[in-house]
């Protein structure tokens, strides 16, 4: 049997099944006819039973079904539903796949020739006893599953097809693993404008999606019964002529674009230019347009995606986007747009995703966004908008995507957020906002990713985070903060990520982290920190990158990592003033692996003091990967025998007085002692200065400071 693992733990390349994983067989037949089912097992807890949501099981005492075992059953709650605890707690959880007896398929009778006026049908399944199946649509929507949409054995399957008011097509259904084709006549014999006559940029744009040796003249029906997707270019603009996509009632994808020399050319859309596209699904417009009148898309009612990089105009008119349906992503991108008409989305009720790039709004009214309730995702950027109003976003009640890249915006206040129970992420990035007002998150408490970076803030209030109990990353870098409250992370028990990168924070009072609980990653550089006092950080068992360059760091406690150290994987102090690393750091690292196997993969050393390194720094460190000591007062370091100097892809110093070390393998064996590698074609040695007997090279990019007997000698001394 072949066996799949997941791991709980730590991460590590592993080929995972099922994110949830129970006993499980499959409906449809693999490539080569077979079926197969899995078992369960456990690490270190054998069970007497196997998960199987088709299995019925006794009631024992003492066993969890979820459900009594009277009946087996597929629902969540069912028997499979008693393992779930396992699945949750063991490290390691494998699938067990057995193959199972061979299936075979035979579908009858022939597929049918369906008239325009489309019909029902029956497909008879002949297999063998336990081998199941499905029936169920092509995704075109041309047919549709009404009856037996499964199976085990012999058995029937009914589908209607549609009607057909446009050219022959075919229709299909899959069964039991294969494609069961029909050719469905069209409802009408309509004459179809010949290519030559069409617009050159559509002439043009059709001859290169079939073959580019064709005369204009002889394309067919058929041929152009055949064209999926249709790239229309216009170098001097375009304007569409009626008739022009006639005959491409297959076309999937289209793009539309008028430029020439980097700059864009007009595209002039008017009423029944998209005439004889009704399965178009994805329409891109790459030019200027100046005007969407009402009905422009109308007869489109299958797109799906609709993309206008430049509108000209400066208002969105009602009408504007009637005929789309289905209409799911719409994004206008336009400098010059300063509103829109109320009810401009009516028409567009199963629309998911909205972006209304740079734009020219100075401000939104109440009901700017009515007609949106399935919104889940809005993008609004604007260098004129400076206020937004309590209630704004109530129309949209299921957005869990708001993205506001507003210029000029420079505070915000409690409601405006209101309406947004769901929300997910919310970006508040590249503005003014200099203040937040107490409560303003409170309507979000759902909300698991913040960001208010770029902003001009200089100070924050404890429980300004109030309400954000499930906040999982909090982005305050390049912002002006000077000081960091007790209390302020309070609200935060499950915040993972922590970036205050680039603000000017001088120093951190001990606790000032309180109430974060499992905190991964803590981003600090480039601030003014000078010294870390003992007990600012956490106790954060599954802390893994710590970044504290560019700080003026002058020393390190070696208790202020006592919680921390033994998760770390990226500890990176460049750029500071550390002199030495004699107690604190170098107690750390020496910690690292006391804990069980070091997790450490990348160090950061470089632009420092540092004049030697301590005897024995690197010990136990099995995982480093990358080691950065350039830029060093006492570079070029000779590195002790503890270290296995890896030639890097490139030469990353670019200087040779420094040491900076990039590998795909650990650098450091776990038991001490120097392994033989090949040097890349590109590498070098030079005599290193006082090199003793014993030690080995140090690696500079693929820069190896080596012994005199030569770069193998070195890496094998």
């Amino acid at each position: 049997p072949e066996v799949y693992g997941g791991f709980k733990g730590p991460a590590i390349p592993v080929k995972l099944l099922y994110p949830y994983s129970y006993g499980y067989t499959t409906d449809n037949p693999s490539s080569d006819g077979s079926v197969w089912g899995t078992i369960m097992s456990y690490h270190g807890l054998p069970i007497p039973r196997f998960s199987n949501p088709r299995q019925k099981y006794p009631d024992e005492s003492g066993v969890p079904l979820g459900v009594p075992g009277e009946e087996w059953t597929t629902d969540v709650d069912g028997p499979a539903d008693a393992v779930r605890s396992l699945n949750n707690t063991r490290r390691l959880v494998a699938n067990h796949r057995a193959s199972a007896a061979r299936c075979t398929y035979a579908l009858s009778p022939p597929p049918p020739e369906v008239p325009a006026s489309g019909g029902e049908y029956l497909v008879r399944v002949e297999t063998g006893p336990g081998c199941a199946w499905t029936a169920r649509e092509d995704g075109t929507g041309f047919a549709k599953v009404t009856a037996g949409g499964s199976g085990v054995g012999d058995g029937e399957a009914a589908y209607r097809v549609a009607a057909n008011e446009g050219f022959e097509r075919e229709v299909a259904i899959l069964i039991a693993g294969e494609v069961y084709p029909a050719v469905q006549a069209g409802g009408q014999d309509r004459f179809v404008k010949p290519v030559c006559e069409r617009s050159d940029p559509v002439q043009s744009a059709i001859r290169e999606a079939l073959l580019p040796s064709r005369r204009n003249c002889d394309i067919t029906a058929a041929d152009l019964a055949g064209i999926r997707a249709l790239h229309v270019y216009g170098y001097d603009g375009l304007r569409l002529e009626p008739e022009d996509f006639a005959g491409l009632h297959n076309l999937r994808i289209m793009y539309l674009s008028a430029a020439s020399g980097g700059l864009k050319k007009n595209i002039t859309l008017e009423p029944g230019a998209f005439t004889g596209l009704p399965n178009l699904v994805k329409l891109f417009l790459w030019g200027s347009i100046a005007a969407l009148e009402p009905g422009t898309f109308a007869e489109l009612s299958n797109l799906r995606k609709l993309i206008i990089d430049e509108f000209n105009g400066t208002l969105l008119r009602r009408g504007a986007f009637e005929g789309l349906p289905n209409l799911t992503t719409l994004s206008v991108n336009s400098d010059q747009l300063a509103g829109w008409e109320r009810g401009v989305f009516d028409a567009l009720p199963n629309l998911t995703l909205l972006s209304l790039g740079s734009n020219k709004l100075a401000s939104l009214r109440t009901g700017a966004f009515a007609g949106l309730s399935s919104l889940q995702s809005l993008y609004l950027g604007s260098q004129e908008l400076t206020v937004l109003e309590p209630g704004q976003f109530e129309e949209l009640p299921n957005l869990l995507v708001l993205n506001l890249n507003l210029g000029k915006l420079a505070s915000l206040y409690p409601g405006v957020f209101g309406g947004l129970g769901n929300l997910k992420t919310l970006y508040l990035r590249n503005s003014r906002l200099a203040n937040l007002q107490p409560g303003l998150f409170e309507a979000l408490p759902d909300l698991l990713h913040l960001d208010l970076s770029r902003n001009d803030l200089a100070s924050l209030d404890p429980g300004i985070f109030d309400g954000l109990s499930n906040l999982y990353t909090l982005r305050l870098e390049d912002n002006r903060l000077t000081n960091l409250p007790l209390g302020l992370f309070e609200a935060l028990p499950d915040l993972q990520y922590l970036n205050l990168r680039r603000n000017d924070l001088a120093s951190l009072e001990p606790g000032v982290f309180d109430g974060i609980r499992n905190l991964k990653g803590l981003y600090l550089e480039d601030n003014r920190l000078t010294a870390l006092k003992k007990g600012v950080l956490g106790p954060w068992h599954f802390l893994r990158h710590l970044y504290l360059d560019g700080n003026g760091l002058n020393a390190l406690d070696r208790s202020l990592f006592s919680s921390s150290a033994p998760a770390i994987e990226r500890l990176h102090l460049g750029r500071n003033n550390l002199r030495t690393l004699e107690g604190g750091l170098a107690g750390l690292l020496r910690e690292f692996h006391l804990f069980g196997e070091s997790t450490l993969v990348s160090l950061r050393l470089d632009a420092n003091q540092l004049n030697a390194l301590p005897l024995g720094l690197f010990n136990g460190l099995s995982k480093l990967r990358q080691l950065d000591l350039r830029r060093n007062s006492g570079a070029p370091f000779t590195l002790t025998a503890e270290v296995v100097a890896l030639p890097a892809s490139g030469d990353l110093a670019g200087r040779p007085d420094a040491v900076a070390v990039e590998a795909e393998r650990p650098l450091v064996r776990s038991h001490g002692r120097p392994g033989r590698h090949s040097l890349g074609p590109r590498a070098r040695c030079l005599r290193p200065p006082l090199m003793q007997r014993g030690q080995v090279a140090g690696v500079c990019g693929n820069l190896l400071w080596g012994h005199p007997g030569g770069c193998g000698s070195a890496l094998g001394s």
